[in-house]
This record gives C-alpha cells, sequence and structure tokens, in this order.
C-alpha cells in the first residue's frame, strides 16, 4: 500500500529514462523501535523527473502522504515518509532519488 508506489515510481520516472545501467536497491532496517524502508534509484532524480514531465502532478506520492496522514490520526502513530533527490545532497556526486518510509513497530497504547 505504501512502497509499491514508491518503487513503481522510482522505476518509471526515475530509472526508465537512463540509457545507462539502471540500479534500485530497497533496504530494511530496524533502528530502535522503527522500521525504516529505503527505495534508493541511480536514475535522473526526482527534480529532473517533475520538471521533464511538466505539469505532472504526481497522484502516487499525494496518495502515500494521505495515507500516512490518515494512519498517523486514525492509530496514533508516528509513520515519516520523505523524499531526497541525490542532488540535493552535498556529498553525494550521483544521480537519483531516495525515499524513505518510518514505521513504528511497537504500537500497544
Amino acid at each position: 500500500m505504501l512502497l509499491q508506489p514508491l518503487i513503481e515510481n522510482a522505476i518509471w520516472h526515475g530509472l526508465q529514462p537512463l540509457n545507462r545501467d539502471k540500479v534500485l536497491k530497497i533496504h530494511f532496517d530496524k533502528k530502535g523501535e522503527f522500521l525504516h524502508c529505503t527505495i534508493d534509484d541511480n536514475g535522473i532524480g526526482i527534480l529532473q523527473s517533475q520538471i521533464k514531465e511538466q505539469p505532472h502532478l504526481s497522484v502516487a506520492l499525494d496518495n502515500i502522504t494521505k495515507r500516512i496522514s490518515l494512519l498517523n490520526q486514525k492509530f496514533l502513530l508516528a509513520y515519516t515518509f520523505y523524499i531526497t533527490d541525490k542532488s540535493t545532497i552535498e556529498s553525494c556526486s550521483e544521480s537519483g532519488t531516495i525515499a524513505t518510509l518510518i514505521v513504528p513497530l511497537n504500537n500497544e497504547d
């Protein structure tokens, strides 16, 4: 419900336009009481994708944001979601996008 659209966006909007090797990495890391789900690609980057496909409104990203908001409100959870274009990371020399979803693992309240 949350990861599939992020992976699909990475493939269709980030990797598909490339004429070089395409890399998609999906990582799951437990950090304290949270599961960090990271989708990392070496595509054109979300900023370039938005310019290329203008006036494109990402329905998938809007839906994910709404779903997370509803989950957080209805079940008093602390889901977090953010997207980073690698071109905005000073120490990164490659193009691409990193989408991160942080999911609480324990909700006994």
